[in-house]
């Protein structure tokens, strides 16, 4: 009996824990496409933060318009080993493919919030089922009557929203490499 009560209370702290990773993974189904969006606390200036990005290096055609900065992700490779995988254990739209994006970063007091959209596929080799350099809207595999695919949370989540969340948290950024004492 005290062994079955330790496995019930193990698979219910698991189940919990895959419940709350899937709430928190940022990514929102809205008519159709996907979005990435998260709210990060933290005290910085619109051109603070344009400088980060610029220097960060992950992003292009950084743009300010008021307290709203926009940006391009450019092609840019799934970052697998990042997330403790190879390509060998993950779906072939993502192995076969690289990703392109649109940012718009609102500023407030206190705050900012990313908002990720216009996410694309680039075929990044060819194969019978598309030549390299092709393009695919990521809700031909993330968007499924509306709704967030089951791909989100199994896939993009742990791969592209880590990621994003890395590129987009300045508050655990340093973009100055070995410190200001050079």
């Amino acid at each position: 009996i005290l062994k079955m009560k330790r496995i019930i209370i193990i698979f219910v702290a698991l189940l919990a824990n895959l419940i709350a990773q899937a709430q928190e993974h940022n990514f929102i189904a809205s008519e159709g496409r996907l979005f990435w969006q998260k709210v990060y606390e933290y005290n910085v200036t619109v051109d603070e933060l344009a400088s980060s990005l610029h220097i960060g290096g992950k992003v292009v055609d950084v743009s300010i318009l008021g307290d709203i900065i926009t940006c391009v992700i450019p092609n840019t490779p799934f970052a697998l080993k990042e997330a403790g995988l190879s390509r060998g254990m993950v779906p072939m739209y993502i192995s076969l493919n690289d990703f392109t994006a649109f940012v718009k970063i609102q500023i407030k007091e206190g705050r900012y919030r990313v908002t990720v959209s216009d996410i694309m596929l680039i075929a990044n080799q060819n194969t019978s089922l598309s030549n390299t350099g092709e393009r695919m809207d990521i809700e031909t595999y993330a968007v499924k009557r509306g709704e967030l695919s089951n791909a989100v949370s199994k896939t993009f989540a742990p791969i592209l929203g880590v990621w994003l969340d890395q590129t987009f948290d300045f508050n655990k950024l340093n973009t100055s490499v070995g410190g200001d004492d050079w």
